[in-house]
C-alpha cells in the first residue's frame, strides 16, 4: 500500500517521498495497525464465516459435488440439518464477537505503539516482537516466501469451492442473511441500466478475488526488492539489525524521494544507530560527524523486532537489478509458487467443460453406463458416444470439449448419482 501511495503522488508531480510515519495524518502505528490490521482481521473473519458456511449449506441442500464425495452419511446429515436450522444465529455472533474483539484489540495495541514511539525516549526500545517465530528466523527470504505462498493460498481458497469455477449455486445463501443474492433496479431518472445482480457466491469471494489482484503488490513490489531504506529504516549490517527512525521525520524525508530511497546507503550503519542503544549526545554526534545537529527534536530509534535483513538484494543500493548476490536468485525462484497457481486457476476455468487426462475416467464411466440404460434417449446415448470418443483422445497436454455444440455442464442434481445421471462434475444437460 506504501509503494502504491508513493507511486500515486509521484504520477502527480509530487517527488516527497513519503514513510509510514510520514503519511499525512498518520503515524506508523495508525497506518499498520489501526487501518491496515483491522482491515485484514476483518476480512479474514468475514472469510471462515463465509467459506464453513457455503459448505455446510452445501451438505444441508444435498447438492453439487462435495454432497456426492462426502455428505452422504448420517452423521453428515444431521449436522447439516442442524446448521441449516441455526446458521443465522451462529454465523452473526462469530461475526460480531470476531468484528467487536478485533477492533478492540487493534485499537488498543494502536494507542500503545503510539505512546511508545512518539513518547517515550528511552534507548534499547523494540517494537514487533512475535511470540511464533524469532527475529532472526524472519529474513527477506521467509518474507518472500511468505508472500507467495499468502497470493497461492488466496487463489487455492476460491478454487477450493465446490462450485468452482462457475459458481451455479445460486440457491446458496449470502453468509449472515437469509436471502441467496444482492439485486438492484437502478432509478429511471439516474439512467437507463439494467438491474444489478450479485450472486452468494460473487459477493461472499469479492474480498478474496480483489486480494488475489492486489497480492502482487506484496510479493512482486515490496517482499522480492525489499530494502530497509525504502521505508525509512536504519540498518545496522554487521548484526543485521533494521531500526525505526520515528523522529525527527524531517531527517528521514530529507533522505528518500518517491517512490523509493534517493539516498539508500545513508540508512545503512548511520551514525545515529548506536544511540538505539544509549542516550542521545547531541554533542558527541556533531563530533563523529562533522555536521550541526538542526532538526531540534532528539531522534528516536526503535528497534524492529518482527524480522531481520541479512542484506540479500534484489534491487540493491544503486538501485541496480541483482539476480546472483548471496542467493537473491532463490528469491526471484519464488515468484514461480504465486505464477504457477495462477495459471492453474485459469486453466481450471478455461478446461471445466473439458474432458482432459484428469476427468476421462469418469467421463468413461458414466457414457458406458449411458449407453447400457434402456431409458435413455437417443440424443443423450449420441452425446454418451462422443463423450467416450473424447475421452479416449484426451491427454495432458491438450484438451478437447466434448460438449462443444451439444450443451453445457449444468449443477449436480439433487439425487444420488444413476446411469442418467454424470460424474458430480461432468453432469451435462441436453441441449434439447
Amino acid at each position: 500500500g506504501l509503494k502504491l501511495y508513493n507511486g500515486l503522488l509521484s504520477l502527480c508531480g509530487q517527488t516527497q517521498h513519503r514513510t509510514d510515519a510520514g503519511m499525512p495524518g498518520w503515524t506508523y502505528a495508525a497506518y499498520n495497525l489501526a487501518l491496515a490490521g483491522l482491515l485484514t482481521w476483518v476480512s479474514d473473519v468475514y472469510l471462515v464465516a463465509t467459506v464453513a458456511d457455503q459448505m455446510l449449506q452445501a451438505l444441508a441442500l444435498k447438492r453439487c459435488a462435495g454432497y456426492l464425495a462426502y455428505g452422504r452419511t448420517e452423521r453428515t446429515d444431521r449436522a447439516a440439518a442442524w446448521w441449516k436450522a441455526h446458521r443465522l444465529a451462529v454465523t452473526r455472533v462469530f461475526l460480531l464477537v470476531g468484528w467487536v474483539g478485533g477492533v478492540y484489540w487493534q485499537t488498543s495495541a494502536w494507542l500503545k505503539v503510539e505512546n511508545y514511539l512518539w513518547k517515550d525516549g528511552r534507548p534499547n526500545r523494540h517494537i514487533g516482537r512475535s511470540m511464533f517465530w524469532t527475529r532472526s528466523w524472519s529474513t527477506e527470504f521467509m518474507r518472500m516466501l511468505g508472500g507467495c505462498l499468502a497470493a497461492a493460498g488466496s487463489m487455492l481458497i476460491v478454487m477450493q469451492d465446490w462450485d468452482f469455477p462457475d459458481f451455479s449455486g445460486e440457491d446458496i445463501k449470502i453468509v449472515a442473511v437469509d436471502f441467496d443474492a444482492i439485486h438492484f433496479q437502478f432509478p429511471k431518472w439516474v439512467y437507463d441500466l439494467p438491474p444489478l445482480y450479485i450472486s452468494s457466491k460473487w459477493f461472499n469471494y469479492f474480498g478474496v478475488l480483489t486480494g488475489i489482484a492486489f497480492d502482487w503488490g506484496y510479493w512482486y513490489m515490496t517482499a522480492l526488492p525489499f530494502r530497509p531504506c525504502d521505508y525509512g529504516m536504519l540498518w545496522d549490517k554487521h548484526n543485521d539489525l533494521m531500526y525505526m527512525l520515528a523522529k525527527p521525520q524531517r531527517l528521514v524525508d530529507h533522505h528518500v524521494g518517491a517512490p523509493g530511497a534517493k539516498d539508500c546507503p545513508w540508512f545503512t550503519d548511520n551514525a545515529l544507530l548506536r544511540y538505539a542503544r544509549e542516550p542521545w549526545n547531541q554533542t558527541q554526534w556533531e563530533l563523529e560527524t562533522g555536521k550541526t545537529w538542526k532538526y531540534g527534536n532528539d531522534p528516536s530509534l526503535v528497534r524492529i523486532d518482527c524480522g531481520s535483513f541479512t542484506g540479500t538484494y534484489t534491487l540493491n543500493e544503486d538501485d541496480e537489478m541483482v539476480w546472483f548476490r548471496k542467493g537473491a536468485w532463490i528469491m526471484n525462484l519464488m515468484c514461480a509458487i504465486p505464477i504457477l497457481t495462477g495459471a492453474a486457476l485459469f486453466w481450471m476455468v478455461a478446461n471445466h467443460e473439458h474432458v482432459t487426462c484428469f476427468n476421462k475416467k469418469k467421463v468413461k464411466r458414466w457414457a458406458a453406463g449411458m449407453e447400457e440404460d434402456s431409458t435413455a434417449t437417443e440424443s443423450q446415448k449420441q452425446l454418451a458416444e462422443k463423450a467416450m470418443r473424447d475421452a479416449d483422445k484426451a491427454h495432458c497436454c491438450g484438451t478437447l470439449c466434448c460438449l462443444r455444440g451439444t450443451g453445457r455442464i449444468a449443477a449436480p442434481s439433487p439425487e444420488a448419482p444413476s446411469a442418467e445421471t454424470p460424474p458430480a462434475d461432468l453432469i451435462v444437460a441436453d441441449a434439447a
